[in-house]
């Protein structure tokens, strides 16, 4: 079955919705481009308010040819040549005129992106075609040498009104009986995303129904991308949705945890059997990419696991799940909350006892700990006495 993100994907400008100052100042560039000084444009808004289908439906429209590069593609400067400058100097092949789409160019991080940001400065000078890029933070630091080259393009956040309309109208296509009210709440729980309210609406639908009973199976926390991704594989059996949402985590080493702790929450005999053995065999992938350094390998570990875990099932339950917080996670968090807590305090007290916040969390705090857990009384003493 083909994703409805993709199928329901805008084909012309006037099918993006809520976004009409965004359309027009792209439009603009796009037309203006050769006598611009700014030969790049950057689109800046949160995931799923349209950046990247603006530019997919202009394109449409326009019968432009779209050369699309991920710039979490790009590890280094080489690459960034070698890949982004043909495309902006070389004319298409069947003489179409083109745009080239840098998509998520704020994912470029670290040491392996040493150098990518002025490879595309540089680039963006010479271009012979419009530059479009797309980020969901423009004002991130490492950014902040390209704004200057870019005309910023800003997306908002979609009302959820409007995003209840949008599914009303895939129902209505798609045949699926709906409450309204359901749809109402599926909006207002996706914070704007329109491509996460797109992909909840195809999982629901799938019995042909969109009731508001069914909405206690989506309870959407914002763990927010995490639990997204958990109910698609739980829940789904398109591959390519999965995927999608796994990569779009801030944090996707975490997943093989959130699974582990998850499966038994939904799976038993033989699929809880089948779905243990893939997070096992990602595991052990995992561990040897690490001791052999080829992390090239790391997309493969997210195959068998998602994937794995996904088709390890021969039906999705329909009943209510609520995903738990991975124990491993959890600790991790609590002994940081202490930690920083215990820092805070050291700094308070860094000028009253004239000792340094190093020396303090390694030598006083662990005695104030105790004195707080054996002797409340004399805590509370010392607490005073320090203002803390």
């Amino acid at each position: 079955m083909k994703p409805w993100v993709q199928k329901y994907q805008p084909k012309k400008l006037n099918d993006i919705i809520g976004q009409s100052k965004a359309i027009t100042e792209v439009y603009n560039f796009w037309r203006g481009f050769k006598n611009s000084r700014k030969k790049a444009a950057l689109l800046y808004g949160p995931p799923g308010c349209g950046k990247t289908s603006l530019i997919h439906a202009l394109a449409e429209q326009e019968a432009l040819e779209v050369v699309e590069i991920n710039a979490s593609d790009f590890r280094n400067k080489d690459q960034i040549e070698k890949i982004l400058k043909p495309a902006t100097q070389q004319v298409s092949i069947f003489g179409a005129r083109k745009i080239i789409l840098v998509d998520e160019v704020d994912g470029m991080s670290g040491q392996k992106d040493r150098g990518g940001v002025k490879a595309i400065i540089e680039i963006i000078k010479k271009t012979k075609f419009p530059i479009i890029m797309t980020a969901n933070d423009a004002w991130s630091a490492k950014l902040k040498t390209l704004r200057n080259y870019c005309n910023l393009i800003s997306l908002g956040k979609l009302e959820y009104i409007s995003i209840t309309k949008y599914l009303m109208r895939i129902c209505e296509k798609e045949d699926v009986q709906f409450e309204e009210l359901a749809l109402k709440k599926m909006a207002m729980s996706c914070d704007g995303d329109m491509r996460a309210a797109i992909n909840d609406l195809q999982v629901m639908a799938s019995d042909g129904k969109v009731t508001n009973s069914d909405l206690t199976i989506w309870g959407r926390e914002r763990e927010e991308t995490m639990l997204n991704a958990l109910k698609l594989i739980f829940k789904s059996f398109d591959q390519k949705i999965a995927i999608r949402a796994a990569n779009e985590l801030k944090k996707s080493d975490d997943i093989l945890l959130w699974l582990e702790q998850n499966i038994p929450e939904e799976y038993d005999r033989e699929a809880l059997a089948k779905a243990f053995d893939a997070i096992s065999w990602a595991d052990i992938f995992k561990e040897r990419i690490g001791r052999w350094q080829h992390w090239r390998f790391m997309i493969y570990v997210k195959f068998l696991s998602v994937l794995g875990v996904q088709n390890a099932k021969k039906g999705a339950s329909r009943s209510f799940v609520s995903y738990k917080r991975p124990g491993v996670i959890l600790t991790m968090w609590q002994r940081a909350a202490k930690r920083k807590k215990a820092q805070g305090l050291a700094q308070q007290l860094e000028g009253k006892l004239h000792c340094s916040v190093k020396c303090l969390q390694k030598d006083f705090m662990p005695y104030l700990s105790f004195i707080e857990q054996k002797n409340p009384a004399m805590y509370k003493k010392i607490a005073d006495s320090l203002g803390i």
